[in-house]
């Protein structure tokens, strides 16, 4: 019995081994035009993070991605919360910001008031205005002023990385551009 099972397997795996699987120059050429015709942003590079208050309750989250242009940070936070303002450090390990309680503005490479407060704000800069290092890569530190729509109280959040070990909840991370 254990023969005929043998034999049956082998045969099974001769005929399907057998047929031709490889793309054809067809499905070469439709595969470039799809990929050529982009209506849609190409995000690169995706990495996302939580936001944190200062009583470490998440509050949202950013996504960081890159594009041939432009270096994007997606803040969304969640609705009973409104971004009022948004600081950003991107740039060299020596000049981070030391993170405290309430941020220093000046710190932040780069600022933004947010005067019709909102759930979601898109950040962008430009790629070649970004200092990195000679991996292309940069440390990122970021704060956000919020509004707590249930306490009417403003507070102040933070996006945090669990992506290194050693530093659950650092309030910086590295991010290589592509």
């Amino acid at each position: 019995m254990k023969k005929i099972t043998l034999v049956i397997f082998a045969a099974f795996l001769a005929i399907n081994c057998s047929k031709d699987d490889s793309p054809s120059k067809e499905d070469f050429t439709t595969l470039e035009k799809n990929s050529t015709q982009r209506s849609f942003l190409e995000k690169q590079n995706e990495m996302n993070y939580v936001l944190v208050n200062q009583a470490i309750k998440v509050i949202g989250d950013l996504q960081i991605y890159d594009d041939e242009k432009f270096l994007y940070f997606n803040c969304k936070s969640i609705s009973s919360y409104k971004i009022t303002e948004i600081g950003l450090y991107v740039g060299n390990f020596e000049t981070l910001p030391v993170i405290q309680s309430k941020p220093i503005k000046s710190d932040f490479t780069y600022f933004e008031e947010i005067n019709d407060h909102k759930t979601e704000y898109v950040y962008k800069i430009s790629k070649k205005d970004i200092q990195t290092d000679e991996n292309n890569c940069a440390f990122i530190s970021t704060y956000f002023k919020i509004i707590n729509l249930n306490s009417k109280e403003t507070e102040y959040a933070w996006s945090v990385s669990n992506h290194l070990p050693s530093l659950a909840n650092s309030k910086y991370y590295v991010y290589c551009i592509q």
